[in-house]
């Protein structure tokens, strides 16, 4: 019988705490692409236009995209910016410069 309350507590206690991980994952994920379109937005804000890559404020693009699988591009002055959802990497965050919200595509 304690077997099996055992058993049955890590089947229960398991993915509980797998979702918990993923919530926290998320946040974090989120809050890098927080700091990447406030750092685009202020290079714009300086400069008049977005920067052509993510080094030129700061950040180290192969990190952001091994990490979160975060990219950035610009293509004819227009930026595009978007990162996978880390719980499910067949959607997507984009991030839409016109409303300033971030868009989950799949």
């Amino acid at each position: 019988m304690k077997i099996r309350n055992l058993v049955l507590s890590v089947l229960l206690i398991a993915p509980l705490g797998y979702c918990v991980n993923q919530q926290f994952v998320e946040k974090e994920a989120r809050a890098d692409a927080e700091a990447v379109v406030a750092a685009l937005q202020k290079h714009r804000g300086v400069n008049g236009t977005y920067p052509a890559n993510l080094t030129e404020i700061g950040f180290e693009p192969s990190v952001l995209r091994d990490k979160w699988h975060l990219s950035y591009r610009l293509e004819n002055g227009q930026p595009y910016l978007f990162y996978s959802a880390q719980n499910n990497w067949l959607v997507a965050h984009h991030y839409n410069f016109g409303s300033k919200t971030w868009e989950s595509r799949d």
